[in-house]
Parts: C-alpha cells; sequence; structure tokens
C-alpha cells in the first residue's frame, strides 16, 4: 500500500473504536479457532495428524510467539488492509519443521496480472535496507501464503479507504 493510505488506514485504527470493536471481535473468534491437520484416508474419513511438520507450523508458527496471537495479528491485518501474506521458511530450531513469519500488510505489494493472479510480491524491509537497494524485498512465491480481497485492477483494497469518507461525512 501506498505510505499514504497506510497512514490514513493507521489514523482511523487509532481514532475509530466502532472499526476497532468490530475487526478485533472478528479476529478474535477465529484466532481462537485451533487449526488441525488432517489426512484423507477415503471419501468419508480424516484422521487427525499431530506429528507432521505442518501441524507443527500451524500450531506453533512463530518463535517466541503463541498461535493465538499470530492468527489474531495476521487476520487483522487481513480485515483491515484486505491482504494477508506469510511467509514460510525453515525453523530455527527443530530440522525439518517450520516457521511462519505473517508479513506487516501495510509493507506488502503484490503484482497481479490482468487474470489477478499473483505473479510478484514485495515486502518493504526498510529504507534502503533491501535487495532491490530501495528498501523492498523481493519474497519467494514458494514460500509465501498470500491472500487478498478483490480490487478491480490491485491485489485487494482496503475497506477502510472506502470507510474513512463516510466517517469523513459522519463526523461533518
Amino acid at each position: 500500500l501506498a505510505s499514504r493510505s497506510a497512514d490514513k488506514i493507521e489514523k482511523l485504527w487509532r481514532s475509530q473504536p466502532n472499526l476497532r470493536e468490530v475487526i478485533d471481535f472478528i479476529a478474535r473468534q477465529v484466532a481462537s479457532i485451533p487449526l488441525h491437520v488432517y489426512d484423507r484416508v477415503s471419501d468419508t474419513d480424516r484422521r487427525r495428524v499431530r506429528d507432521h511438520p505442518l501441524a507443527r507450523a500451524v500450531s506453533s508458527p512463530a518463535p517466541r510467539m503463541g498461535a493465538y496471537r499470530f492468527w489474531h495479528a495476521a487476520l487483522s491485518d487481513a480485515l483491515l488492509y484486505d491482504r494477508l501474506g506469510i511467509l514460510a521458511s525453515p525453523s530455527e530450531t527443530t530440522a525439518g519443521d517450520v516457521s511462519l513469519w505473517h508479513l506487516p500488510s501495510d509493507r506488502l505489494h503484490f503484482k497481479v496480472d490482468q487474470l489477478r493472479r499473483l505473479t510478484g510480491a514485495r515486502f518493504m524491509a526498510g529504507q534502503g535496507a533491501g535487495a532491490d537497494g530501495d528498501g523492498w524485498v523481493t519474497l519467494p512465491l514458494d514460500q509465501l501464503l498470500a491472500d487478498f480481497g478483490y480490487a478491480p485492477t490491485t491485489a485487494g483494497l482496503s475497506p477502510v479507504v472506502t470507510l474513512a469518507s463516510i466517517l469523513a461525512e459522519d463526523a461533518e
């Protein structure tokens, strides 16, 4: 997102208790549902898998962070910005396992083609810190869980952008 849009969204998040309450309510409800991994045995039978890298990743996604807080933050970001990025990388502690990293959506840019298929993703790592020399780091699509809502020509459009004009009118 452009810095200006992200600033506007941040300002509304801080100043509009109803916006925050709705997003937080939805994220709390969904984040409290434990994620499980299942092995499909047949069309009518599934067995829960507990000892698999994917099962461990969804139940304990990021080092030093509980699953509830991880998923709550990721879902809140998705609801607020209409885009979500989670990067999978090898675990720092257990060989063969994966850690998940939630990428803050205000620093995430998705590139899509004419059919709105994801063709690229970049993350603003900081001023001048990126591989591109401008702070942007290109993300490997094969390690990225990306989701974005509908927008006519882009990958997601924050509903808060539309809500801002309604809130401004209401305040007037």
